[in-house]
C-alpha cells in the first residue's frame, strides 16, 4: 500500500516551495517593515497562489513534452 505522501520530483518541488514561503514570511513579516497582519496575510496568499501556479506548471508541463 502506497503512502499518501509525495515522492520523487514532486516532493522536491513541494519542499522548495515550502522553504521559499517560509523565507518570505520572515522577510515580509519582519517588524521593521511596519506592516499590518492583514497586509502580510494578503501578500502571502498572493505568494502562495503564484507558487501553486509554478508547481502546477512544473508538474503538468512535462506530461505534454
Amino acid at each position: 500500500m502506497m503512502a499518501a505522501f509525495p515522492s520523487g520530483p514532486t516532493a522536491v518541488v513541494l519542499l522548495v516551495v515550502l522553504i521559499y514561503l517560509v523565507i518570505r514570511v520572515f522577510i515580509v513579516a519582519h517588524p521593521k517593515n511596519e506592516r499590518t497582519v492583514k497586509e502580510v496575510f494578503e501578500d502571502m496568499l498572493l505568494e502562495f497562489a503564484g507558487a501553486a501556479i509554478i508547481v502546477i506548471g512544473v508538474l503538468i508541463l512535462p506530461l505534454f513534452i
